[in-house]
């Protein structure tokens, strides 16, 4: 698929401000007062949404998000990863800076490499943790907790990307080869809600479980301690209750149905393809709806469409 499973480079270190670093500092201290002090604080990631940090020195990776992420990021990472028999990101912290709408996250610094799936190695590791993860975690308490994520969610994701691209087709500033891939996605969109019956009943005898929902290579690493090594997942903020297809693009799916052999005898061989091939056609009817959001004020977003549209046409020949 375009773009969504390719390696990325780890971002560069950026020039950090005076206010910036005394905030971080200022936040960890509160939340640590004893903890040991940071050599420096490195910009690893900073948007209008908040920024993420590492504290040299210390082991610790600052968070800060909106109000609303942070205590979901929390929820996952102290209430639900830190109960599960699997080896998860150490939560060292939250902070609430009140009068902001943000929120401080203190984590664990998972260092290591980033966790490309065009690796072998890296497909097997990332299979097995993830098959770990969803059949430990079928059985917390916290779906109700958690956004749901069925075939009826992807559904409401292909009518408001329909919609909204309908909404567009007659824009100005679309050149004809643009309103070519917007009128043959609307077609795909078609068909599939057509199909869609089929999709209903494949998911039925999927499980549900908790799940990650953007593995990426840059929110996965690959580290090594004294144990040996291990796969580090972090960024939970899209995560959720729901299907396991989306996590499983891109693994290593023999290792994973080894692994959830004893709990879900039935998923293996064809099925779990099936659940994988669902999961790819699930990613691209998410990104349509996301991308033809803002299709009246980006050009970058009618870019991505092209994408999307190429592997939309894939995905449906390859379901059949």
């Amino acid at each position: 698929m375009g773009g969504y499973l390719r390696a990325q480079k780890c971002s560069p270190v950026l020039r950090l401000s005076f206010d910036t670093e005394a905030a971080v500092r200022s936040a960890w201290r509160r939340v640590c007062p004893d903890a040991p002090v940071a050599k420096t604080i490195e910009i690893l990631k900073e948007t209008s949404n908040g920024g993420v940090y590492r504290l040299t020195g210390t082991g610790v990776i600052a968070k800060r998000a909106l109000r609303e992420t942070a205590l979901f990021e929390r929820l996952i990472y102290q209430d639900i990863l830190a109960k599960l028999p699997l080896r998860a990101l150490r939560f060292h912290g939250f902070l609430d800076e009140e009068s902001s709408g943000f929120s401080w996250l203190f984590l664990e610094d998972a260092g290591g490499i980033e966790c490309s799936l065009e690796n072998e190695t890296y497909r097997k590791l990332a299979a097995s943790w993830l098959a770990r993860l969803h059949v430990s975690a079928a059985r917390i308490p916290f779906a109700a907790d958690l956004p749901r994520y069925d075939a009826a969610g992807y559904r409401a994701d292909l009518f408001s990307g329909r919609a909204r691209i309908l909404q567009n087709l007659g824009n100005p500033v679309f050149t004809e080869a643009d309103r070519a891939v917007l009128r043959s996605i609307l077609g795909y969109l078609d068909r599939l809600e057509e199909w869609w019956t089929v999709v209903d009943e494949f998911c039925a005898n999927l499980p549900l479980t908790l799940i990650h929902n953007d593995l990426q290579s840059k929110n996965m690493h690959i580290c090594e301690d004294q144990n040996g090594t291990r796969l580090c997942v972090f960024d939970w903020e899209y995560a959720g209750w729901g299907l396991p297809c989306k996590d499983l693009v891109g693994l290593n799916l023999a290792v994973y149905s080894e692994t959830v052999r004893e709990a879900w005898p039935a998923l293996n061989g064809r099925l779990l393809q099936q659940a994988a091939d669902t999961g790819n056609l699930f990613r691209v009817l998410s990104a349509i709806s996301w991308a033809a959001e803002y299709l009246p004020w980006s050009s970058a977003q009618m870019r991505r469409l092209h994408w999307y549209n190429a592997d939309l046409q894939k995905i449906l020949r390859t379901l059949g």
